[in-house]
């Protein structure tokens, strides 16, 4: 691997040291933003806005740059892109503390693949910080304690994936010979290709419009509830009796029906809010009147062969045209 020159160790310790501590606390941010926002919505707006920051700073890094640097910001926003997406889809269902532990597992994962696939040397204070930082991972993670109680055997390989993605990316910036000279343009570029790439992903099935349970501040003030119970999953209790869970019922009472509160994370109830989206919301003694949801779909082909002020009548009659 290349070798990037550090004139000031200590300050790059100490950045270090910083950037760290920021992106573990983000960890149990995140956990609590997924239960107000998709996954993809919000790393789409972290890197979009991380990208445009940047390139208002500098707008002209990204002038002069040979192809071999194009290439290599796009390879390395590829990697963290979908290393990032796997961490925080598998954080949906895992304590905030594993899924650090895990992820911070490519401070170990990294020299081994490079011994393997780049035949690089590794010395023995590289091991030896490698030793400390996991030691250091593990007494954090069991300092905390695994907040969840099971931990999902998928969730957790998927996250491992993540930090072998994190690893490989640590590789190729570390292999790029103008990675000193070209930081900050890659840094733009990277972060350009993860939000567009979770843009692509980002694509809604249900419609983000103001006043409806998409908004995360109507969803936040909305009381739990599943009154309405069409869409219920049946399931046998403890005394042979058959009961019904739904995800977005209040979050205690699904638990006690043996199903993990991770489960219940950013779940909104269908029924209630489809109803009230065709003018039929309940209205309650105290005031209180169910809010829309609107659900939208991700094939949206077919609004080209409609006039632009289409109604409901318009699509049925597409649709039954389609079908026949």
């Amino acid at each position: 691997m290349a070798a990037v020159s550090a004139p000031r160790p200590l300050m790059g310790a100490v950045l270090l040291l910083f950037v760290s501590a920021a992106w573990g606390s983000a960890f149990p941010l995140m956990k609590d933003l997924m239960a107000r926002m998709p996954v993809v919505d919000l790393l789409t707006e972290r890197y979009a806005v991380a990208a445009v920051a940047l390139l208002a700073l500098r707008p002209r890094c990204l002038r002069g740059l040979s192809e071999n640097t194009w290439l290599t910001g796009l390879l390395l926003g590829l990697l963290f892109g979908a290393g990032q997406t796997a961490q925080a889809i598998a954080l949906h269902d895992l304590p905030s503390s594993v899924s650090g532990f895990t992820v911070g597992s490519y401070v170990v994962i990294t020299p081994v693949l490079g011994l393997i696939l780049l035949g690089a040397e590794v010395s023995f204070r590289t091991w030896t910080a490698v030793a400390l930082a996991t030691a250091a991972m593990t007494v954090f993670t069991l300092l905390r304690g695994a907040e969840g109680g099971s931990v999902p055997l998928l969730a957790l390989a998927v996250t491992l994936l993540s930090a072998v993605l994190y690893a490989a990316h640590t590789l190729v910036l570390g292999d790029f010979e103008g990675a000193g000279r070209d930081a900050y343009a890659l840094a733009v570029i990277q972060l350009g290709v993860i939000a567009i790439m979770t843009g692509v992903l980002a694509v809604p099935d249900v419609a983000s419009l103001p006043g409806t349970v998409a908004d995360p501040d109507v969803y936040a003030a909305r009381p739990r509830l599943c009154d309405l119970g069409h869409l219920r999953t049946p399931y046998l209790k403890a005394d042979g009796e058959v009961g019904y869970r739904c995800p977005a019922e209040p979050v205690g009472t699904y638990v006690r029906k043996n199903r993990p509160e991770s489960d219940t994370i950013g779940r909104k109830c269908l029924c209630n809010g489809l109803v009230s989206a065709i003018g039929l919301g309940q209205r309650r003694s105290d005031g209180y009147a169910e809010p829309a949801l609107l659900t939208l779909g991700q094939d949206l082909a077919f609004l080209r062969d409609l006039p632009g002020d289409h109604t409901a009548a318009d699509v049925i009659g597409h649709l039954l045209h389609e079908s026949g």
